[in-house]
């Protein structure tokens, strides 16, 4: 498995129908987030550490609402909505990778598969996550979804990430260039649009 991050790009244009491969790799508005996000990112490196000591390497951390150090990396999986469209089987592949990995979960409101299934797949590999919590329109939908992520949480808390105030509006590249300038010009204020009531 390859760790290059340009290279898998590169396999998920592949892979992937042009729209989803866009609605992954690309961000909302014009963009200016992803790029700074991009560009930040690339100011921190890894160090290596020469002659030490590595017999004993603990890289374990505790996390909030969970036991004692659960997960074997300081890593999270981001909350990443409709993963279905790259793979059947969506976040549940998602959360088994994670935990196998020893890396926290963060399930996202856009979920493709239900709460209730992420989280027994979590369980069932000895992982843990987190629930992200989008604040709808429709706050009775958003209080039901917080009490089946505290349900599925079982003896653990639930630990709950509040996300923004609603959707990113998409520019996207395949769309005719008047409709694309029309779309980067329109501020939208959709609220709370897109949940499934079924998840």
């Amino acid at each position: 498995m390859t760790v290059d991050i340009a290279d898998l790009e590169r396999r998920a244009r592949d892979l992937l129908a042009p729209e989803v491969y866009h609605y992954y790799a690309g961000g909302s508005g014009q963009e200016r987030t992803l790029r700074a996000s991009a560009g930040a990112w690339q100011q921190y490196w890894l160090a290596p550490r020469v002659l030490r000591d590595v017999s004993s390497v603990d890289t374990s951390v505790g996390v909030p609402g969970q036991p004692p150090a659960v997960l074997r990396t300081p890593i999270a999986v981001a909350p990443t909505g409709f993963q279905s469209l790259a793979h059947p089987d969506g976040e549940l592949a998602t959360a088994r990778g994670a935990a196998a990995a020893g890396a926290l979960m963060v399930l996202s409101t856009r979920t493709t598969r239900r709460i209730e299934e992420v989280a027994a797949a979590v369980a069932g590999a000895g992982g843990a996550w987190w629930f992200q919590v989008y604040v709808l329109g429709d706050r009775e939908l958003t209080a039901r979804l917080v009490d089946r992520a505290v349900a599925a949480a079982g003896r653990r808390r639930a630990r709950l990430r509040r996300g923004g105030r609603g959707r990113g509006h998409r520019v996207q590249p395949w769309w005719p260039p008047a409709r694309r300038r029309r779309a980067g010009r329109t501020r939208t204020a959709r609220r709370g649009g897109g949940a499934d009531r079924k998840r």
